[in-house]
């Protein structure tokens, strides 16, 4: 329930839809506060339609994405595979039948298990139920890993609910095995605050990176394109904005990582 309220609340109070509040606000004061309501309006509108162009959503972007280059240091030990989420199928009675990644999930996994056969390190898969619904997100990882892939993942980390406690519970895991310097495979948009807080749970991070979201050098030409609104510039501004929000979040819960313990769903194979 808490995850529902807090996906729900996530959706209504970021951009884009966080705009049409000042259109709600305009057409309900329209009469009592006309100026106002007026410039509610204009602004509401004006900010619909930027964050539905490449060039702002671009530029949201590249606030998230991480460049920070990689110090000398411990080679790494492990690969650590963040999930992003599952699809679930439910039968009439509303019980669950079949699980499945999704597609940010999907991407993650088969490049872990790339670096990983490269490497010749171990897998580390993490993420729980952040809905409250079986199986858990790790799980069908390991599943999907082991029939599709070939790989089993030593470790499985099934109760975390979101990136702080996938690093929070995950790090001991790992430093219990004498493990403290990994590579972490996730999507540009969400390394940034991966990486901070898997830092700050005591590892060397060394980021693989997935569809970084580079943007190219400003053109006059490509100007005109950049400014056409589209429906996948809305959904990149959102990303941007959730991962702005989250890692300002993740700053704040990083303090409680002194306390990291291993909760009894962290399991490792």
């Amino acid at each position: 329930m808490i995850w529902e309220i807090g996906s729900v609340a996530k959706h209504l109070l970021l951009p884009p839809l966080a705009w049409c509040w000042l259109l709600l606000f305009g057409l309900i004061y329209f009469r009592r506060k006309p100026r106002a309501a007026r410039w509610s309006l204009a602004a509401g509108l004006l900010l619909l339609y930027a964050s539905a162009t490449s060039w702002v959503a671009g530029g949201l972007m590249r606030l998230v994405v991480d460049e920070t280059p990689v110090a000398r240091g411990k080679a790494p030990q492990a690969v650590v595979i963040l999930a992003g989420g599952r699809t679930l199928e439910f039968d009439a009675a509303g019980r669950v039948v079949r699980a499945r990644l999704g597609p940010s999930t999907s991407e993650r996994v088969i490049e872990g298990v790339r670096i990983a056969r490269e490497t010749k390190l171990p897998v580390l898969v993490t993420s729980g139920k952040p809905d409250g619904l079986d199986p858990a997100e790790a799980v069908v990882m390991r599943d999907v890993m082991e029939r599709e892939l070939g790989m089993t993942p030593r470790w499985v980390e099934s109760a975390s609910r979101n990136t702080v406690e996938n690093a929070l519970f995950s790090a001991p895991l790992l430093k219990r095995d004498g493990i403290d310097s990994i590579i972490l495979v996730t999507h540009g948009y969400h390394m940034r605050r991966a990486r901070y807080l898997f830092e700050q749970a005591g590892l060397r991070v060394v980021p693989a990176v997935l569809d970084p979201h580079g943007s190219a050098p400003f053109s006059w030409g490509r100007l005109a394109r950049d400014l056409l609104p589209t429906a996948g510039a809305w959904g990149t501004t959102f990303l941007a904005c959730n991962e702005i929000a989250g890692l300002a979040y993740a700053r704040w819960r990083s303090s409680s990582f002194t306390a990291a313990a291993t909760p009894s769903a962290a399991v490792a194979n």
